[in-house]
């Protein structure tokens, strides 16, 4: 019964101060090294009233190479166009490797079909991934190196606007 009143409680409240809000979810993979890693993402977009801009929330699951990899990033898209949207997108991440978190920054570029409550889409997405890896020293302690490695992904899925 709490998380029926709670997520009332949200809806509520972004009703009184958004255009829309999107759920979704998409499948996709790595390109070029990361081509066998397979990714399932979720959607949470919070486009405020008369802006073409939103907020947008995407905890994606990496599945490849005997590991999963949580990463929840946080973005703003723009939004171009109306029957077709161009959506480039820019923002942050942190990926739980391990036990170990990664973090970096993103910029992506998306297009959008909006057919009434639903919109397919596909998005191309370039991220910098950023880390500190351990290295035995000879003198018995041990050393941190930053480390930092890019990667690039695309992925397809569905959105249904829940409010507009």
């Amino acid at each position: 019964m709490k998380k029926k009143l709670v997520f009332f409680l949200l809806l509520a409240s972004t009703n009184l101060f958004s255009q829309e809000i999107n759920f979704g979810a998409g499948i996709g993979s790595g390109l070029g090294d990361n081509f066998k890693v397979l990714t399932y993402n979720l959607n949470f977009e919070y486009k405020p009233e008369r802006l073409d801009i939103s907020l947008n929330f995407d905890p994606v699951i990496y599945s490849g190479n005997n590991r999963s990899i949580l990463t929840t990033p946080v973005y703003i898209k723009a939004i171009v166009g109306n029957k077709l949207k161009v959506c480039p997108s820019i923002g942050g991440f942190v990926r739980f490797i391990d036990g170990d978190n990664n973090y970096g920054w993103l910029v992506g570029l998306g297009l959008e079909l909006p057919l009434g409550h639903f919109q397919p889409y596909i998005k191309a997405e370039y991220d910098m991934d950023y880390w500190k890896s351990e290295h035995p020293l000879h003198s018995g302690g041990v050393a941190y190196e930053n480390q930092k490695s890019p990667s690039a992904w695309l992925s397809l899925g569905l959105k249904y606007r829940i409010l507009k």
